[in-house]
């Protein structure tokens, strides 16, 4: 545990905060990310890395830090990702109040943790997820990140996602502080994998779904063969390249549902589409389409 006054690493009570990071093959920057966190203040708390697998120096880096913990994750499990299997191993080895979801790559501020755990208290949050400052190296990097921020700032207004009554919600990965209680509540990453499970998995259209959809003038209504909250497969026999957008109106009982989506893949009598950003209520009536096909 680290202690406010002496900035240690060491065994004691349960400490406040529980910073978990899951890591695999992280040696360029496991080390920083570390530093970073062993020199907080202001709040006690412990430090667990979950070494995922590394084949590289990452085990060892950590445990060069006096008092982190370093456990391995366990085999993953049907249905699970790497990730989220990695985290909930830190998080049933957790003994904090508070548990810190942190990636690998991150470097915190100065009193960051003690910040963090304070804001969420004063505003009665179970959960506290910021979007950190991105570092980017490169003319790539610099170019692509900030039209991705840009379009997941749109995509999740922030006054939506901090609004009780809206259904919209987003968290990032980077930085997310929970209650122990409401991690506990929901199931964790347990959880959540079967949330990703059920995104991407796919229904077969066993009535006819059609989709009405349009290319660069190019206009044509087909039949879905599959379906999911994350992508479709639509039968075409017109060619389009992987890449090209799409504006997609679905026909359906529901109701008008109107989304872009990205070509995927092309295959023999039909198209693979990826779906992209959508309003709340074509996600409501997506979901209700989904429902009514599985049943």
């Amino acid at each position: 545990m680290v202690s406010e006054s002496e900035g240690h690493v060491g065994r004691g009570a349960a400490p406040a905060v529980s910073v978990i990071v899951p890591a695999r093959n992280e040696e360029a920057s496991l080390g920083a990310c570390l530093q970073s966190l062993v020199r907080q203040r202001g709040v006690d708390y412990e430090i667990i890395v979950v070494d995922d697998g590394s084949t590289d120096r990452t085990r060892q880096i950590a445990q060069s830090f006096a008092g982190v913990r370093v456990i391995e994750a366990s085999a993953l499990p049907h249905g699970a990702t790497g990730k989220s299997n990695a985290l909930a191993c830190g998080a049933r080895q957790a003994r904090g109040q508070w548990l810190l979801f942190t990636d690998a790559d991150t470097v915190h501020l100065p009193g960051s943790l003690a910040a963090s755990v304070q804001e969420a208290q004063e505003h009665r949050a179970a959960l506290l997820s910021y979007s950190p400052q991105q570092e980017v190296h490169g003319f790539w990097e610099k170019a692509v990140m900030p039209v991705v921020f840009a379009e997941l700032t749109r995509t999740y207004r922030t006054e939506d996602v901090n609004d009780p009554a809206s259904p919209a919600a987003a968290a990032n990965g980077q930085y997310l502080l929970i209650a122990r209680e409401a991690h506990d509540a929901v199931g964790g990453h347990e959880t959540f994998d079967r949330l990703i499970s059920a995104f991407y998995s796919r229904v077969e259209t066993r009535v006819d779904v059609w989709v009405y959809w349009g290319l660069k003038g190019r206009e044509e209504t087909s039949r879905v063969r599959d379906l999911s909250l994350g992508g479709l497969f639509v039968e075409t026999a017109k060619s389009t390249p992987v890449g090209e957008s799409v504006k997609l109106d679905f026909l359906v009982q529901e109701g008008r549902i109107g989304t872009e989506a990205v070509v995927r893949h092309v295959k023999s009598g039909g198209l693979g589409l990826k779906l992209l950003a959508m309003n709340n209520e074509d996600q409501k009536r997506l979901r209700a389409l989904i429902t009514r096909l599985r049943n």
